[in-house]
């Protein structure tokens, strides 16, 4: 069985985003720990300072440079919850920005920032919005996504919140997605956990799909070392 594994943007080791090490924080893992640089391609940071999830720590831009020093991550794939969330101007400059998309999402703001560089791929929250990833609500999205050549990411699998529901999660969906948009290349996020074997399947035949393998652990980790995790 062939592998594939796309890191949203860029095709890179996926690094464990979504979320939290408080050993790397306390710089426990330096650069010379690690045998090459590293790309985080799936990570949450909205730079507000608001507490973050899981942790419960603010996430700030200093922070987060921090961090990447400590760890060796020369740059990052960032996810948002909604086209209105800050971009700080002083980000990292390997960094890349996801557009996420909610139930009121603007066509034209999703097109202005694709069109500005302001994102590079587009964020589907699967389960946390209750349509299918084949439901014609997204069609502007998967049409703005191949104009601009940028990959839109699928959350999909288990979700953190109650409210979610999983019948739309199921990575089997975006099967059809796959089909019905070839042009448009397709990032299936967290390999669809607990539904691997679909997930992989879906990536096996479609040439378009990939898998992003960030945040199988979750929470705060603080009795694993970061390398036990």
């Amino acid at each position: 069985m062939k592998r594939r594994v796309l890191g949203a943007a860029t095709a890179v080791f996926l690094a464990c985003g979504c979320g939290y090490l408080p050993s790397l924080r306390r710089g426990a893992l330096k650069k010379a720990d690690w045998p090459q640089r590293i790309i985080d391609a799936h990570l949450h940071a909205d730079f507000t300072g608001k507490p973050a999830p899981y942790s419960g720590l603010p996430h700030t831009l200093e922070q987060l440079k921090k961090e990447t020093v400590e760890t060796g991550v020369v740059g990052f794939v960032a996810h948002t919850a909604d086209l209105q969330e800050l971009i700080p101007e002083d980000r990292p400059s390997l960094s890349v920005f996801c557009a996420g998309i909610d139930e009121n999402f603007s066509r034209e703001a999703l097109e202005n920032g694709l069109q500005s560089g302001r994102y590079g791929c587009v964020k589907i929250y699967l389960g946390y919005v209750h349509r299918y990833a084949y439901d014609d609500f997204y069609a502007p999205v998967y049409e703005l996504a191949e104009k601009y050549a940028v990959p839109v990411v699928f959350h999909a699998g288990d979700a953190s919140s109650d409210k979610a529901k999983l019948k739309y999660a199921d990575p089997l969906t975006i099967d059809e997605v796959a089909v019905d948009h070839p042009k448009v290349s397709f990032v299936i996020a967290h390999i669809g956990y607990p539904w691997w074997q679909s997930a992989a399947e879906v990536a096996y035949k479609n040439k378009n799909v990939y898998l992003d393998g960030s945040g199988i652990l979750a929470g705060d980790l603080t009795g694993l070392s970061a390398f036990d995790a």
